[in-house]
């Protein structure tokens, strides 16, 4: 097989950097290679046309080798570095300079801490200084309040208890429920004072609970209404029932308010 002519040696040159235009890498054509065909070629060419295909195969390598110097000035801009320059650069550094390098440009974003000795015996110390938990409980609740028994009377005075028994106050309750007939909870239970209030609510507790009235909710409108039986009426443990209800300081003093 007889040595190609120069013209189809240069028009694959052409041809070359055609697909070249259609890469993503300009580094796929060898420029060296280019000019090398080139120069074997010129001292051949005989005609005009072998000329021209000449000046175009040099125009396709100026070319080339300017798309490789714009993506080298590109990729240094994004700091990126060739991996295999990379690789060839470490293979030249000893171990010390790679080790120098790698502290020169370590830049942790977090810190592991680790106990030491120093800080051991800082914890001891603060625990042998630490007093005892009883101590430091006495000394953050301050003193314990003296104890003392209190008086009937006394408690009386403060109206915790009353000269009447339970059941009776219960009794005397329903009595005054029975005279009022169907009413507003509220309105039944609120009192002057904010502890007699609380008492009567717990006496009406203890008359809806054991069958002596009846608590009707509506909680569409939020109202309560109290019904009193005329006879207590005996409930089952499936049918008693409680209801809890807040007695809150702030809601006694609107129930006042609005009582008048």
């Amino acid at each position: 097989m007889g040595r190609k002519r120069p013209s189809e040696r240069l028009r694959r040159l052409i041809q070359q950097y055609k697909l070249l235009e259609r890469s993503a890498d300009p580094f796929s054509i060898d420029v060296r290679y280019f000019v090398k065909v080139m120069r074997e070629c010129f001292p051949r060419l005989q005609s005009i046309p072998e000329l021209c295909l000449d000046g175009e195969a040099i125009d396709a390598a100026s070319s080339v080798l300017a798309l490789q110097v714009r993506y080298l000035e590109y990729m240094t801009a994004l700091l990126y570095r060739d991996p295999l320059l990379v690789q060839r650069r470490l293979s030249e550094l000893d171990k010390a300079d790679i080790a120098h390098l790698f502290l020169k440009n370590w830049h942790p974003l977090i810190a592991v801490e680790q106990m030491t000795a120093h800080a051991l015996a800082s914890a001891a110390d603060y625990w042998e200084g630490l007093l005892p938990l009883s101590e430091r409980l006495a000394a953050a609740l301050g003193p314990r309040p003296e104890t003392r028994a209190i008086s009937r009377s006394e408690l009386l005075r403060m109206g915790i208890l009353t000269d009447k028994s339970f059941m009776e106050l219960v009794k005397e309750v329903w009595g005054e429920l029975k005279e009022a007939g169907e009413t507003d909870y509220w309105d039944f239970i609120v009192a002057p004072t904010y502890e007699r209030t609380l008492q009567r609510a717990i006496l009406v507790s203890f008359l809806v609970t054991y069958g002596y009235a009846m608590l009707k909710v509506d909680h569409i409108e939020g109202k309560m209404t109290l019904i009193p039986y005329e006879r207590r009426r005996t409930l089952t443990k499936r049918h008693i029932s409680s209801i809890p209800i807040s007695i809150a300081e702030d809601r006694w003093r609107r129930a006042v308010e609005e009582k008048g």
